[in-house]
């Protein structure tokens, strides 16, 4: 699989993903009596819809691996917290427990009243049992994959690495990578079995878990890791926007009015709201609202409704761009004859001077 054929599948695999938790929300939403079979068969369809994404990243992985282990397709906040090209197994053991927290806090009452709950509320001492040795499981493993990863990375420097690097010419100067790719071959192979076990220990986790639980309580723990992922994501895809605004805004910091000279409203209120004074200056000290250029604008590329319009709401036709020449300089420039008509109309001034001191 390619990557572009992955970013693909991943697209509509999350919107199926989507469909299939709001139909599971719903019906744990149930006012009326909530059926286990049915939320079963749900949490089911989620589950086997879960694996066909693990299935597609084990795919890939054998053709990107670097794609897979650093979660390109994913924005670099998710990406921050990823172990081994996903999330660390004994995360999942963690939400059971905060679920359990959080809703006993709200059905203390009923709890107390001896009133039988089928939530995460209600775990027995023989799942909680079942929980804490999968725990003790995880960790184990967890710890397993994560000294082999540290091993390999530290084999980066080993005696073969460094003489792939000290080969002559160097690779700083020189497209010859053999001995290098050579090297890194047997690391490369290391790491995708790490991945590989990485990932199959994330598919028995949820599959262990799911068979501890009843079928309401892995209705909401489904629920619940979904909200949580789906929560990740977004505050990450926002941040990513925030990144590249500000990259951009970095760029024309003292230009803003660029922004507003590209005529792209959504962009320039994101960039207000970032922050950006409206009344900003450039090095020619125009601000966003500037209309020398515009003015000048039109008349040079001759759209002459354009320039009327401006002239019928209030710009001043004699005013300047920063090198000084009015619209009637733009116009004649040009050779827009009609342009000039227009300006003239309006009061330009036929006697201004632009900053090489030329007439009109």
């Amino acid at each position: 699989m390619s990557i572009s054929a992955f970013e693909n599948f991943y697209t509509e695999w999350l919107e199926e993903m989507k469909h299939r938790f709001k139909r599971l929300r719903a019906a744990l939403q149930q006012t009326s009596f909530v059926e286990e079979e049915g939320i079963f068969n749900l949490v089911q369809s989620c589950h086997s819809h879960y694996h066909m994404y693990m299935s597609e990243k084990i795919r890939l992985c054998k053709e990107d691996l670097s794609f897979v282990i650093a979660g390109m397709w994913r924005s670099p906040f998710e990406a921050s917290f990823l172990w081994i090209g996903g999330w660390r197994p004994t995360t999942a053991i963690v939400l059971a427990y905060s679920l359990m927290g959080t809703q006993i806090e709200g059905e203390l009452q009923k709890l107390l009243q001896g009133i039988e709950l089928p939530s995460m509320a209600a775990l027995s001492a023989k799942q909680l049992s079942m929980i804490d040795a999968l725990q003790q499981k995880l960790r184990e493993s967890e710890d397993s994959l994560s000294n082999r990863l540290a091993i390999l990375q530290m084999l980066f420097a080993d005696q073969q690495m460094a003489k792939a690097a000290a080969a002559n010419p160097p690779p700083s100067e020189s497209n010859d990578f053999s001995d290098f790719r050579e090297a890194m071959e047997p690391k490369l192979a290391s790491l995708r079995d790490i991945f590989a076990e990485a990932e199959q220990l994330r598919g028995e986790t949820i599959q262990e878990m799911l068979r501890i639980l009843r079928p309401i309580q892995a209705g909401q723990y489904a629920l619940a890791a979904y909200e949580m992922t789906m929560a990740v994501q977004k505050l990450g895809d926002k941040r990513e926007g925030r990144a590249q605004l500000q990259a951009l805004v970095h760029v024309s910091r003292s230009n803003i009015r660029e922004l507003a000279s590209q005529g792209n409203v959504d962009l320039l209120t994101k960039a207000l709201q970032s922050g950006l004074d409206p009344s900003e200056t450039d090095y020619d000290g125009r601000t966003p609202l500037d209309s020398g250029t515009e003015l000048c604008k039109a008349a040079a590329i001759g759209n002459n409704a354009y320039l009327s319009r401006l002239a019928k709401y209030g710009v001043d036709p004699n005013v300047s761009d920063y090198g000084k020449p009015t619209p009637l300089h733009a116009a004649a420039a040009g050779g827009n004859t009609e342009a000039a008509q227009v300006l003239v109309k309006e009061g330009a001034d036929v006697l201004a001077k632009d900053r090489a001191l030329h007439f009109f």
